[in-house]
C-alpha cells in the first residue's frame, strides 16, 4: 500500500513538474509584433508656399513682354520693344514650369506649360473680340486687340499658376538651418536673358538658365 501512495505521488510530481516546464517554454516564445507596427506610419507634413519662384521668374518675363506691347505708340515698333517682347515670353512661357519640375512636380509643370500658352491665346482673341466689335473700330483692329488681350494674360497667368499650383508637402523633420538653405538651393533656378551682337549688325537673342 505504501509502495502504491509513493509510486502515485511520484507520478503526480513528474506531472506537475512537466506542465510547469511547458508553461515557462510558452511564456519565453517570442510574442508577434502588434499588426499597427508593421504597418508604415504616414510621415507628417506641413504646406509650403514655394510659389514666390514663380512669380520671380514667369511673371518677370510676363511684365517684360507685356511692357514691350502697352508702353510704344504702337505695340511692338521700336527695336528694344521687339528685343523685350522676344526675351520676355520664353522667360514668361518656362519660368514657372522650370519651377514646378525643379521641385519634382512634374505634372504640374506640364499644367502650368499648357496655361501659359493657352491663357495668352484666349486673352488674344478676346481683345481682338472687343476691339473690333466696337463702333468706328480701325483698320489694325485686329492685331492691335490680339496683343493688348496678350499682354494683360501673360500678366495674370503666372499669378494664378503661382497661388494655385505652387505648394507642395514638405516631410516634418528636425534639420538645421543650413540643410534647409541648401535643399531650398539645390531647387533653385535661375532663367536669365542673353543677346550678342554679330557681324554685320545682327543681334543675337537667347535665355540661359541654370538649374
Amino acid at each position: 500500500m505504501k509502495r502504491r501512495a509513493i509510486t502515485a505521488f511520484a507520478l503526480a510530481l513528474a506531472g506537475s513538474s512537466v506542465v510547469q516546464s511547458a508553461l515557462a517554454e510558452d511564456r519565453a516564445a517570442p510574442t508577434s509584433a502588434p499588426l499597427a507596427d508593421l504597418v508604415p506610419r504616414e510621415r507628417p507634413t506641413r504646406r509650403e508656399f514655394y510659389g514666390w519662384e514663380i512669380l520671380a521668374t514667369g511673371e518677370v518675363g510676363g511684365v517684360l513682354a507685356s511692357a514691350s506691347i502697352f508702353l510704344p505708340d504702337k505695340a511692338l515698333d521700336t527695336l528694344p520693344s521687339t528685343m523685350g517682347f522676344v526675351v520676355g515670353m520664353p522667360i514668361y512661357a518656362l519660368g514657372g514650369p522650370v519651377v514646378h519640375w525643379t521641385h519634382g512636380e512634374f505634372e504640374k509643370g506640364l499644367l502650368a506649360f499648357g496655361g501659359n500658352v493657352v491663357v495668352p491665346m484666349i486673352g488674344g482673341f478676346a481683345g481682338r473680340s472687343l476691339r473690333c466689335g466696337e463702333q468706328n473700330a480701325p483698320v489694325d483692329c485686329g492685331p492691335r486687340g490680339f496683343l493688348a488681350g496678350l499682354g494683360v494674360a501673360v500678366l495674370v497667368a503666372p499669378v494664378i499658376d503661382a497661388f494655385a499650383l505652387g505648394w507642395q508637402n514638405v516631410p516634418l523633420e528636425d534639420t538645421t538651418m543650413s540643410a534647409r538653405f541648401d535643399r531650398r538651393k539645390k531647387a533653385s533656378a535661375t532663367l536669365v536673358p542673353t543677346w550678342t551682337l554679330g557681324p554685320a549688325g545682327f543681334i543675337e537673342l537667347g535665355v540661359a538658365g541654370r538649374f
